[in-house]
């Protein structure tokens, strides 16, 4: 996915998900109950007919994402878009063309039960090569100020 579209797309997921108090900062450091997180591969397996996982989802090879995230726990992988299944890429358009579209099924939100620095836990995600892209909660700020 282009790195363009990530935030793009981050802002889309706002309007479908119900998400809980988006940013806190404690000594000037962002503290976020929730980051996006997106892989390149089937990193997450989930069971049938479920969209949420928890560390006994992260397949074995993965261990070093399981590890640090069980400093975390307990937490939840939400998918962002349910019911998208790994590998399923192909689809007719409205000409009958059979088109590739994007997996979208290792797009997750990762959800933490207190607020947790953003920047560590981004960090650590980017740092890891089977990690499309992540990132914390997008910047909204209201100005309440009336208008000139």
């Amino acid at each position: 996915m282009n790195t363009r579209i990530l935030p793009l797309l981050s802002l889309l997921l706002l309007g479908v998900l119900e998400l809980p108090a988006q940013v806190t900062f404690i000594d000037g450091k962002r503290y976020v109950e929730y980051i996006y997180v997106s892989f390149k591969v089937e990193v997450v397996l989930l069971n049938s007919g479920s969209s949420t996982a928890t560390s006994e989802n992260i397949k074995a090879e993965f261990s070093k994402l399981k590890e640090h995230l069980s400093g975390f726990e307990p937490y939840s992988l939400e998918q962002s878009f349910p019911g998208s299944r790994w590998g399923d890429t192909l689809r007719t358009n409205s000409t009958g063309d059979l088109v590739r579209v994007p997996d979208l099924s290792q797009s997750f939100v990762l959800k933490f039960s207190q607020p947790t620095r953003e920047d560590d836990v981004v960090k650590f995600l980017r740092s890891l090569p089977y990690v499309r892209g992540a990132t914390g909660p997008a910047d909204i700020l209201f100005d309440d100020s009336p208008p000139n």
